[in-house]
């Protein structure tokens, strides 16, 4: 009688404890998700993080629930939910293999962002040289000399019939630094994806190692081997 209120206190908290760790990820999960940015390489890649991070929480949570429900099996409140829980590891399983390109996805997409500085200045360059191409008038083309950083109040400036080999002249300095700008860009994002591949192995590795271990605790019926079985014996 003394082992079986033994076995049932073992098991009551074993299962309260693996319901606390799931509750912690769930709701770390959920802090972490909010505000929405689902077009955001960096808000998807910290998002990855945050599950990758804290799945040892809920692997190790599923595992207690589940060996309390050996103890006991009668042991309320999750005792004819097994076979769901069960089940819910199995998606956790496919999840994690899952996130592995989603997080190289999102890693790409951090590496390839520029910088903010660097973004504002190609952008604000990009609006010049498109201003001096369309300006017409005189009035345009020194409105659009006035957007550049540094120049000189051209309110008073009249070009008269050099107005095309000012733009023209323009345009040839204004180029050249767009280009210069837009392959240091390109360098920096090579040289980030070159530095990142490593951690991105490594998360890989570390979503398929929580894969594994949901597999192993994931089977779809009853009498079916778990996840991890079929695969080993296949």
């Amino acid at each position: 009688m003394e082992s079986s209120v033994n076995r049932y206190e073992a098991a009551k908290i074993l299962l309260w404890a693996g319901i606390s760790l799931i509750l912690v990820f769930v709701f770390s999960v959920l802090f972490a998700v909010y505000p929405l940015a689902l077009a955001n390489p960096q808000w998807r890649f910290d998002l990855c993080g945050q599950l990758r991070g804290g799945a040892s929480f809920p692997l190790v949570g599923a595992l207690m629930m589940l060996i309390s429900l050996q103890l006991d099996s009668e042991l309320p409140p999750l005792a004819q939910s097994l076979r769901l829980f069960r089940r819910l590891c199995l998606l956790a399983a496919l999840g994690y293999l899952w996130l592995i390109p989603l997080q190289t996805q999102a890693a790409l997409g951090v590496a390839r962002s520029a910088t903010g500085q660097e973004r504002l200045a190609l952008q604000s360059l990009t609006r010049t040289i498109q201003s001096v191409r369309n300006a017409d008038t005189e009035e345009k083309l020194r409105q659009a000399i006035s957007a550049l950083p540094g120049a000189p109040s051209m309110r008073d400036r009249s070009f008269g019939d050099r107005f095309p080999v000012v733009r023209t002249r323009l345009l040839e300095q204004l180029e050249p630094q767009l280009r210069r700008i837009e392959a240091g860009i390109a360098e920096r994002n090579r040289v980030r994806i070159l530095e990142g591949v490593p951690s991105w192995i490594r998360d890989g590795l570390i979503s398929a190692c929580y894969a594994f271990g949901f597999a192993g605790l994931g089977k779809a019926g009853d009498k079916e081997l778990s996840l991890l079985d079929r695969i080993v014996r296949n």
